[in-house]
């Protein structure tokens, strides 16, 4: 392909425009698609408890938890979406921020759904699944990992991390938009905390109950915890998009703090009898339940890998944090000096 020059794209560099429609259509999609599973989620919800034969699950509300999840990524798709297709440059800097967290959280998934595919299969065999069923089931869960959480996020990655998108989106939008009123790893900083604020709710749904150092703290007291810790997240993103020393160093606290109450609660003893009682239902068959408890299992140590490579990520980009704290303390000391007499 030929360099061109179009709309005061350099010579050195490709336009990418039809590259940025393409995949900001896309992005549009998974959106919409996303929203339309939740409608049709809470349509089915509703003509199942019409019909009284859900499964009462106490405590946290879960359709709402469920519904609030797609929304929100939803929501993020298509905005993120339109972006690109107007080839904004805020939009290349959030898509390539979030597709780098998802890669990382999806490969880390993943590598954990290849340590418990045995464990998996016995499971099914133990259901009384027919041999191609289980076979299916395992493309199935091993498909829907690898497509959206990895093969996606790293086309994404490849995509919008090019230089010639970057010039692409540059000439198309000349006036620098709040994504570059800090350096790129710091927003990647606060985009990522956004980001765990969400992963927060999805913990939220598939546990059922807070971790909190040893146990399981379902029901409101549980939502409650869940609500807390988003809200701590969301302020501390603030923080740190503005390079607040005082943010980095309690975006290091949270993080440590959840990694030593999951770790307490991922190894007591009494882990699977409280997964149990938060999720059982009256109508829930053994295989189900053995299936279920498996299951939230692996997210915990999954989770706290996930937290460990923010841990890692937050702790290398400290230098940016301590350089603007000299900054700002520099310009504090200029300005309270005395100006000299004319």
């Amino acid at each position: 392909m030929k360099n061109v020059r179009r709309a005061g794209i350099s010579r050195t560099s490709k336009d990418r425009t039809v590259g940025l429609v393409v995949f900001g259509f896309l992005q549009v999609m998974l959106g919409m698609l996303g929203a339309l599973i939740v409608v049709y989620a809470a349509f089915r919800s509703s003509q199942t408890e019409s019909g009284s034969t859900a499964v009462d699950m106490p405590g946290l509300r879960w359709p709402l938890i469920a519904a609030a999840l797609g929304l929100t990524m939803a929501a993020y798709r298509i905005w993120a979406g339109i972006g690109s297709i107007l080839y904004r440059r805020w939009a290349r800097a959030v898509i390539l921020v979030v597709s780098w967290i998802e890669l990382a959280t999806g490969a880390v998934s993943f590598v954990a759904m290849l340590l418990c595919s045995g464990k998996l299969l016995t499971m099914l065999m133990a259901m009384g699944l027919p041999p191609g069923f289980r076979q299916l089931a395992m493309i199935g869960l091993f498909g829907m990992t690898i497509f959206p959480h990895v093969v996606l996020p790293c086309a994404m990655v490849l995509f919008y991390q090019s230089p010639h998108v970057k010039a692409t989106c540059e000439a198309k939008g000349p006036r620098a938009p709040w994504t570059e009123r800090c350096p790129a790893p710091i927003l990647g900083v606060s985009i990522g905390t956004v980001y765990a604020s969400y992963m927060c709710l999805a913990l939220a749904q598939e546990l059922g109950a807070f971790p909190l150092f040893g146990a399981m703290v379902g029901g409101s007291r549980g939502l409650l915890l869940f609500m807390l810790t988003m809200a701590i997240l969301l302020v501390l993103a603030y923080g740190n998009y503005k390079r607040r020393l005082t943010a980095w160093l309690g975006t290091i606290g949270i993080i440590v703090v959840l990694g030593i109450s999951i770790s307490l609660t991922l190894f007591g003893t009494g882990l699977r009898d409280s997964q149990k009682a938060v999720i059982a239902g009256p109508a829930m068959p053994d295989a189900l339940m053995e299936m279920t408890v498996f299951s939230q299992s692996t997210i915990l140590p999954t989770f706290l890998a996930q937290l460990a490579m923010a841990l890692a990520y937050v702790l290398a980009v400290t230098k940016y944090f301590l350089s603007h704290r000299r900054e700002t303390g520099a310009l504090h000391r200029h300005r309270a000096q005395p100006s000299a007499p004319a």
